[in-house]
């Protein structure tokens, strides 16, 4: 069986979900395996006592009719993450999901030269103008360098990490590393990916910005400018 006939990541994402088993799953082990590590992703971040804390927060603020208020660390994001990748930390929607690595566009670590894409989930396509709603995943392309640090900054030149979510350095790539999706919210932005040899501070990329030019030795930097729109 070719690649291509594998379930989708959505297709998974649905099962692990509570959607229907297609029958595909029940003779492939390659998606069952697949399906258990995205499954077992999934119960350890809802054991997170952050994730449970702001469960609990939305909740109440849904009962009293209220929209939940996003947390200091969030406010002002262009993109939302739906799910961090070690402290799950869903602030705008009660539930939310990582894609895992598979057949699908989106994926932590792809080969070739340096580079940051955005991957519509919706379509596939990449780097699109966006609309609020839009749902999109990263993918990381670090040239051979090992780690990441991957920061948004928004029309104003406000700089916010992007991933890895909840810290202030950067993370190493993995091949079975699960990609963070986003939901994009507001305003035009610029993806900016530096890729190292050794982690770097946030604080340290902050002083490189908005247009990194004398970078240090095993250090590279790329950059994607989206444009997001309203939808009709």
């Amino acid at each position: 069986m070719g690649m291509s006939e594998h379930l989708s990541d959505l297709a998974l994402d649905e099962v692990a979900v509570g959607g229907p088993r297609p029958k595909h799953l029940e003779s492939c082990a390659t998606c069952q395996g697949r399906l258990e590590r995205l499954q077992a992703h999934a119960e350890a971040s809802r054991a997170n006592p952050r994730f449970l804390q702001v469960r609990a927060q939305v909740r109440a603020e849904q009962a009293r009719g209220t929209k939940p208020r996003p947390s200091r660390w969030l406010s002002g994001w262009m993109l939302v993450p739906i799910m961090a990748a070690a402290a799950a930390v869903v602030l705008l929607l009660p539930r939310g999901e990582q894609k895992p690595i598979g057949d699908g566009p989106p994926g932590i670590r792809v080969k070739g030269p340096p580079a940051v894409e955005l991957v519509r989930l919706a379509d596939g396509e990449v780097n699109p103008v966006l609309s609020q709603g839009d749902r999109v995943a990263l993918r990381l392309r670090g040239g051979g360098h090992p780690f990441a640090l991957i920061v948004s900054v928004d029309a104003s030149g406000k700089a916010e990490q992007l991933w890895p979510t909840g810290g202030t350095t950067s993370g190493e790539l993995a091949e079975a590393q699960m990609t963070p999706v986003f939901e994009v919210t507001e305003g035009d932005f610029t993806v900016h990916a530096f890729y190292s040899d050794a982690p770097l501070e946030l604080n340290e990329a902050r002083g490189w910005l908005p247009a990194p030019s004398q970078l240090p030795p095993n250090v590279v930097h790329t950059s994607v400018s989206l444009k997001v729109g309203t939808r009709g």
